[in-house]
């Protein structure tokens, strides 16, 4: 058992950046603060109290020791200017030597924070909003505080209890935290958030809907637009099993007992959901060609022969994604796991019998 005390800090956040941002770091920490007790290291609350003081030495201060986490909001104004330098200096000498997230980085447009490392997860303000930004920062300091970290061997062992991630927030949560297991929990929130996306049109190739329909085709190039169908979706499968294969994979995963890589295990998932979405656009343009009445029936058969693959692949993803949800929690307990990513996809028996059928009786 240690004999170090844990760090009682002064502040739950300290908030970094630039002062043309300062409208909308205020918002952000007035959400953060609205109904909590959160302690919030605000510039401008401190006036009085930094006032003659040395303030690289008092924001030193602040960022290396008082304060639980630093909320750093990265724009192209904060990378260029003097002071934010030392406040970012201070931040990140602190972050090298933490065993868990300090450095809890916003980004406000596309710049990014020099000195911090790649593999750092960041909210995106922009898409989360100043709320979700908010209410991000409320529940990293919730789970800091209901699990402070200590050396005491009595403790239970920190877990991981939220599940597969469902959206940005807990997704960005999950790669601060990483507990045993994240690389695979990531690729599966990042492919049940993607195939969620696309659920519309999976609601409407259930009932034969097209969003859109082509020019009317006359009888022989709408023969030969058919036609050319299978080896679409052929295509297609082969993109399937190309990010699906082995070696994909362990440029994402890692070989045994090496982690994984965020970004490469992001390009997976969504090249995995662009073949997902591909499905849909060739049956949606099947299904939306206006054709002779001798070909409607081949139309509508080409159209149907994507449907089972695009059930299968739906049907995979929530499978995986409810099998990873306790994945955290079966690892510390020992459990030996092994997960395999093999999948096949394949047509319904004898459809394309029956569309090549179809397709001879229409030029018969």
């Amino acid at each position: 058992m240690s004999d170090q005390p844990a760090p009682d800090y002064r502040f739950d956040i300290a908030v970094s950046f630039a002062g043309e941002d300062r409208a909308l770091v205020e918002d952000v920490v007035n959400r953060a603060k609205a109904g909590t007790d959160l302690e919030v290291f605000y510039d401008e609350d401190y006036k009085v109290e930094s006032w003659g003081e040395d303030l690289v030495e008092y924001f030193q201060n602040i960022y290396t020791r008082e304060a639980r986490f630093a909320v750093i909001f990265v724009s192209e104004a904060y990378s260029r200017k003097m002071w934010t330098r030392h406040e970012r200096r201070s931040i990140l000498s602190r972050a090298l030597n933490e065993h868990s997230a300090y450095a809890l980085p916003v980004r406000l447009d596309g710049t990014d924070l020099p000195g911090l490392l790649d593999t750092v997860g960041y909210l995106d303000q922009r898409r989360e909003g100043s709320q979700g930004i908010a209410d991000a920062i409320k529940l990293k300091v919730g789970k800091a505080k209901a699990s402070p970290e200590d050396d005491d061997a009595d403790s239970e062992p920190s877990t991981w209890t939220t599940g597969v991630p469902t959206d940005e927030t807990s997704t960005q949560a999950l790669l601060a935290t990483r507990p045993p297991g994240w690389e695979y929990m990531y690729y599966a929130g990042l492919l049940k958030q993607g195939f969620d996306k696309q659920e519309h049109r999976y609601l409407d190739m259930e009932m034969g809907y097209a969003p859109n329909v082509r020019t009317f085709m006359e009888l022989q190039p709408a023969h030969e637009f058919l036609r050319t169908t299978t080896s679409r979706f052929l295509a297609l499968a082969d993109q399937f099993g190309a990010v699906l294969g082995q070696e994909a994979q362990t440029r994402a995963f890692g070989e045994m007992g090496e982690p994984g890589n965020p970004d490469r295990i992001k390009h997976l998932a969504g090249r995995l959901v662009a073949v997902y979405s591909a499905f849909f656009d060739v049956i949606e343009d099947i299904r939306g060609t206006a054709v002779p009445d001798e070909l409607s029936e081949a139309r509508d058969l080409a159209a149907k022969a994507g449907e089972k693959p695009v059930q299968d692949m739906r049907s995979f993803i929530t499978n995986f994604a409810a099998t990873l949800d306790d994945l955290p929690q079966r690892l510390e307990t020992g459990e030996d796991i092994v997960l395999e990513l093999e999948f096949v996809l394949t047509l319904e028996d004898g459809i394309m019998e029956r569309w090549s059928t179809a397709m001879n009786a229409a030029i018969s």
